[in-house]
């Protein structure tokens, strides 16, 4: 496994490709949302499986809330992360083609 620094890492998430990161709770294999069907073609995961959307800091994902959960997402969030917490939430229906 090649390190690389978090240009090189941006670089391959814009191109398309996934790349393998440590999280607080375990490692994880990511891409950008909008090439998330990449992983499931790599991890021949079932599309009924949902994908975990991560982001440093709790401000990047807001976009992806749905407006009913958005005061509990920025209160949970903003007290517990960074931290090893997961949170399920109601996705955003602007986003919902590309989240599950």
């Amino acid at each position: 496994m090649n390190l690389v620094d978090c240009k090189s890492a941006l670089k391959t998430l814009k191109s398309g490709l996934p790349i393998i990161f440590p999280t607080d709770t375990l490692p994880a294999i990511g891409c950008l949302p909008k090439f998330s069907n990449i992983i499931y073609e790599f991890k021949k995961r079932d599309r009924d499986k949902p994908l975990i959307l991560m982001g440093s800091e709790h401000k990047q994902l807001i976009d992806y809330v749905h407006e009913s959960a958005k005061e509990d997402y920025e209160n949970i969030a903003s007290k517990y992360w960074p931290g090893a917490l997961t949170m399920v939430i109601p996705a955003s229906e602007k986003q919902s083609t590309i989240l599950t």
